[in-house]
């Protein structure tokens, strides 16, 4: 995290948009070696509100009570993404779907 944040840092950045879907795994790391001066935006936080905003919105919110249904979607291998999300999430994760994210631009 330092060989990475310390370039930044010299140039005396004040935000940090972490824009990776990993990187708020990091956040607290992040926050220490950044400091207090450094807002960090958590890219994942603000999309899940945004999502949230939108459903709200559009009256597609469901109740706390309903099943659940999880999908994955990777840009990367899926089998990368499994392995690492086992150790993370506590639980297998079946039927991860790569998609090319290069055929939506």
């Amino acid at each position: 995290v330092r060989e990475y944040l310390i370039p930044l840092l010299e140039n005396q950045i004040d935000t940090l948009v972490l824009g990776c879907t990993h990187y708020p795994l990091l956040k607290e790391l992040l926050r220490q070696v950044a400091g207090e001066r450094v807002q960090l935006i958590d890219s994942a936080a603000e999309t899940a509100r945004a999502v949230g905003k939108g459903l709200k919105e559009n009256h597609l919110e469901t109740t706390a009570d309903a099943a659940v249904i999880r999908q994955f979607y990777v840009s990367d291998a899926p089998e990368k993404f499994e392995k690492t999300g086992r150790r993370f999430l506590g639980g297998s994760i079946p039927g991860v779907k790569r998609v090319d994210i290069g055929s939506w631009l």
